[in-house]
C-alpha cells in the first residue's frame, strides 16, 4: 500500500468519525428537546396545583372561615394550645393571593 492510499484511507475513517459525531449529537440534541419539554410541562403541572391551592385557601381561611365574623382579621388566633397562629394563617393567605394575581 502507498503512502497516498493510506492517507487516503485515513480521510475516510476520519470523515466517518466526524459523521457519526454528528449523529450523535443531534440524537442528543434531540433527546434534550424532548426532555426540556417534559420539564416545561412538569413545571405547567405544578403550577397548576399551587394555583388550585391558593384558591382553595383564600376559600376556606379567607372567606369561609370569616362568613359571619365581625371581626375579620387572623391577628390574635390562638391555636388549642394558646399559640398565636393568626399572623402566620394571615401570611399564607396573602401569598396565596400574590399568586394567583401573577397567574393571571
Amino acid at each position: 500500500m502507498g503512502t497516498l492510499e493510506v492517507n487516503f484511507r485515513t480521510q475516510i475513517a476520519e470523515e466517518m468519525s466526524r459523521m457519526e459525531l454528528i449523529d450523535r449529537l443531534c440524537e442528543y440534541h434531540e433527546r434534550i428537546k424532548h426532555l426540556n419539554e417534559q420539564i416545561e410541562s412538569f413545571e405547567s403541572i405544578k403550577m397548576s396545583n399551587g394555583i388550585r391551592l391558593a384558591k382553595l385557601v383564600i376559600s376556606i381561611l379567607d372567606k369561609k372561615a370569616h362568613k359571619g365574623c365581625t371581626d375579620k382579621s387572623w391577628p390574635g388566633f390562638q391555636n388549642g394550645n394558646g399559640e398565636e397562629i393568626g399572623v402566620d394563617i394571615d401570611r399564607i393567605v396573602d401569598e396565596a393571593k400574590k399568586l394567583l394575581n401573577q397567574s393571571k
